[in-house]
C-alpha cells in the first residue's frame, strides 16, 4: 500500500511537470530540473569529464523538454524512463561524435571567450581582437541570450546577479546560457568559414596562447 501511494504521488509529480512543460510554462521546467537533475547530473559525471558532462546534461533536460513540446511521451508516467533514454542517447551520440572527430572540443578561448591571465602585449592585442570578433557574433544572438553571454563571461557577473537583474530563475539562466553558449560556438564556426585565413589563423594563435 505505502509503494502504491508512493507511486502515486510520483505519478501525480510528472503528470504535473509534464502539463506545465506542454503549456510553456517555466515552473514545468523548473519542476523537471529539481526532479531529475541530481540523478542526471551523477550519470554523466561518472561517463564524462569536466565541461562536457555539465553540457550533456542539460542537452539532455533541452531535449527532453522539446520532445514533449513535440508529443513524444504520450504517458506523463513515464516520464523517468523517457529521461533515461534521452539520457543514454544524448552519451551515445557523444562519444559516437568524438570517436569520429578525435579531437578536443572546442574550447572558451578559440571562439573568443576571454580567459583571466597575465599577458604580454602581444597576447593582449590578440585578446583585444578576438574580444571584437567575439562582439559582433554576440550580436547576432536574441538579446537576453546575448546579456547573458556578455554578463558571465566578459564581465564576471555571478548568476545569482544576473538572475535578478534578468528576472530569470536559475533553470532559464542555465538553460537560456547553455543554449546561447551553443548558437555562439556554431556562428562562430559559420564565421570563420566565412572569413579570411588570416582571421582564423589569429583566432587559433590566440588560443594556443592561452594554453
Amino acid at each position: 500500500m505505502h509503494n502504491g501511494a508512493d507511486n502515486s504521488g510520483r505519478d501525480e509529480r510528472f503528470a504535473r511537470i509534464v502539463a506545465q512543460i506542454l503549456r510553456g510554462e517555466a515552473a514545468g521546467q523548473e519542476a523537471l530540473y529539481e526532479e531529475f537533475e541530481r540523478g542526471v547530473r551523477f550519470f554523466f559525471a561518472h561517463q564524462l569529464r569536466g565541461e562536457d558532462a555539465e553540457d550533456k546534461m542539460h542537452d539532455t533536460f533541452l531535449a527532453v523538454i522539446t520532445a514533449i513540446r513535440g508529443g513524444g511521451l504520450r504517458e506523463p508516467a513515464r516520464l523517468a524512463g523517457f529521461l533515461h533514454t534521452i539520457a543514454h542517447r544524448q552519451l551515445a551520440e557523444h562519444l559516437t561524435e568524438v570517436m569520429r572527430r578525435k579531437t578536443e572540443p572546442l574550447e572558451a578561448a578559440e571562439v573568443g571567450l576571454p580567459r583571466e591571465q597575465s599577458a604580454s602585449p602581444e597576447q593582449e592585442t590578440i585578446v583585444s581582437q578576438r574580444l571584437r570578433f567575439a562582439q559582433r557574433i554576440l550580436h547576432a544572438l536574441p538579446e537576453i541570450d546575448r546579456q547573458i553571454l556578455r554578463r558571465f563571461y566578459f564581465e564576471g557577473q555571478l548568476p545569482e546577479r544576473i538572475c535578478a537583474e534578468l528576472r530569470i530563475s536559475k533553470t532559464q539562466f542555465r538553460l537560456r546560457k547553455h543554449r546561447a553558449k551553443q548558437r555562439f560556438v556554431a556562428l562562430t564556426r559559420e564565421a570563420l568559414k566565412r572569413k579570411k585565413p588570416a582571421d582564423e589563423v589569429l583566432l587559433r594563435k590566440g588560443a594556443a596562447a592561452g594554453h
